[in-house]
């Protein structure tokens, strides 16, 4: 009975110092579980949750945009009318519209529970990117012809601002929480990020590390910093007090998309299918992912309260996950 015991405390002791030489959690941050019943038949462009998180809005180069009932992880609803590949989607602040944008330079609102169409804005290059600030206000259409064109949503007849920037492209864009700033991702014939200030259309920085195209931009909740993702195999981390780069996140291979959540946590997906959860303050990596199978993950998307994830991906899969709370933050 005594060696019983010595052999169970020397266990105990040999338990305690692995634990300690290997900090790394035993539970998943995020729980991923079986994607949505059905799917798109090709690579899923972009995804937006709505505001009460009951909604998912899914735009693929099939060239329909879906929505799916979180309720029952199943398709409520396909929009048929774009025309073409479905490039960038967003719910309004009342979740009653949603907002397309095409290869074909058309922007489409959509009332969802007619599936009919309200307004049309129409351009002669394709619509690349599209985003809504948070308080709801405010549309950012990014144009192929290297412009941006800005719109208050309470009388989108009217442009409010056109940003033109010094390139031929527009590949992203992301409001800041606030909606003062507008960041803009542009490309040929250089790769970079210029942040604008929305009121008045003024250039206010342009930030420069990236050396190829950068494909998707998220700031963070407090507005203090900017992530852009870039085919360079990289993710920056932006401090906006001083347009310096405080963590570069290397991948395996170009990063597609990327998103923040409200405590900090940041997903980011390369073009082999692997995802990386990372802890923005002090910059380290929590947890990897493979979803090869799918060939990429194309989109990442938080649900606004930051409890769920959305992943789409190159085969026309979506996926959802849980942030699982008892990891800790």
């Amino acid at each position: 009975m005594a060696n019983l015991r010595i052999h169970d405390i020397l266990a105990g002791v040999f338990w305690v110092l692995a634990q300690t030489s290997n900090p790394s959690p035993t539970l998943d941050y995020v729980v991923f579980t079986e994607p949505l019943r059905g799917k798109h038949d090709l690579q899923v462009n972009d995804l937006a949750f709505s505001r009460d998180g009951m909604l998912l809005a899914s735009g693929s180069n099939d060239i329909t945009t879906r929505l799916w009932s979180l309720e029952d992880d199943s398709e409520r609803l396909r929009l048929d009318g774009q025309l073409s590949e479905v490039r960038a989607v967003a719910f309004d602040a009342t979740d009653d519209q949603l907002i397309t944008g095409g290869f074909t330079g058309q922007a489409y609102f959509w009332d969802i529970q007619t599936a009919t169409r309200n307004t049309r804005l129409g351009y002669t290059s394709p619509i690349i990117d599209l985003t809504v600030s948070d308080d709801g206000e405010w549309l950012a259409l990014g144009v192929g012809d290297g412009t941006v064109r800005l719109f208050d949503l309470e009388d989108t007849s009217t442009e409010a601002h056109v940003l033109v920037q010094d390139a031929l492209s527009v590949r992203a864009l992301a409001f800041s929480p606030d909606a003062t700033l507008l960041a803009v991702a542009v490309g040929f014939p250089a790769d970079q990020v210029v942040l604008w200030e929305r009121e008045t259309g003024t250039r206010v920085a342009t930030l420069h590390t990236h050396d190829q195209a950068v494909n998707a931009l998220r700031f963070t909740a407090d507005g203090d910093f900017l992530l852009s993702a870039s085919d360079d195999r990289t993710v920056d981390v932006w401090q906006l007090a001083n347009n310096g780069v405080i963590h570069q996140w290397e991948h395996a291979a170009p990063v597609q998309a990327l998103d923040v959540a409200p405590n900090g946590w940041v997903l980011s997906s390369d073009d082999r299918g692997g995802l990386y959860l990372w802890e923005l303050t002090n910059g380290i990596l929590l947890q990897t992912w493979d979803f090869s199978p799918h060939q990429a993950i194309t989109a990442v998307e938080f649900s606004h309260d930051g409890q769920t994830v959305a992943l789409g991906t190159r085969d026309g899969t979506i996926i959802l996950g849980q942030v699982n709370d008892t990891t800790g933050e």
